[in-house]
């Protein structure tokens, strides 16, 4: 009996093991070595100082000396932007067109926030061509003119520039094939 237990025991360690973590002793030895090498010992110290020498719009790049200045700014965030167009349209919107009009409002503000943005005639013209393209359907006519405006509101923009610029290039590319 007491054989037979001790058998019994003994089929049972490799299974008590099964769901043990393995050791780590062999990871941890490859990481020294690698911490140890002179190649990387170097490279991380150099970028270690880099880091921690790090100042705000001031690295030595092209970017940096064009749009340095902007460094620590505050940006509107999205969903000021949303508070923004919510405040100004003052009415909910259809159902099946918040998802679309979500999406605008947040790529517009993204759009726009950015130091590289300056808005042009054609930027104008597009903006003007896909909410007259997505609204013109929508069931009330009048909330689709104050969705429009509310979105050029708080995308910083003047509706009446826009519409001009807008106006400006249609006009002159009326007739045009090439």
């Amino acid at each position: 009996m007491k054989f037979s237990r001790t058998i019994a025991v003994i089929g049972l360690v490799p299974a008590a093991t099964a769901f043990t973590a393995p050791s780590v002793s062999h990871a941890r030895g490859s990481s020294l070595a690698m911490a140890e090498s002179s190649i990387y010992s170097a490279d991380i110290a150099k970028a270690l100082d880099n880091e921690l020498s790090y100042v705000p719009g001031k690295a030595d790049t092209d970017f940096a000396r064009k749009y340095g200045h902007l460094a620590g700014e505050k940006v509107k965030t999205v969903g000021e932007a949303f508070q923004d167009f919510t405040d100004a349209l003052g009415t909910p919107i259809n159902a099946l067109y918040k998802g679309t009009i979500t999406d605008l409002v947040g790529s517009l503000h993204l759009t726009v926030v950015t130091a590289r943005f300056q808005r042009d005639p054609v930027f104008s013209l597009g903006l003007v061509t896909v909410l007259d393209l997505l609204l013109k359907n929508f069931p009330e006519q009048d909330t689709a003119k104050r969705i429009k405006s509310a979105m050029i509101e708080s995308a910083g923009m003047v509706e009446s520039e826009v519409d001009a610029e807008a106006a400006e290039v249609a006009t002159w590319a009326q007739g045009k094939t090439r």
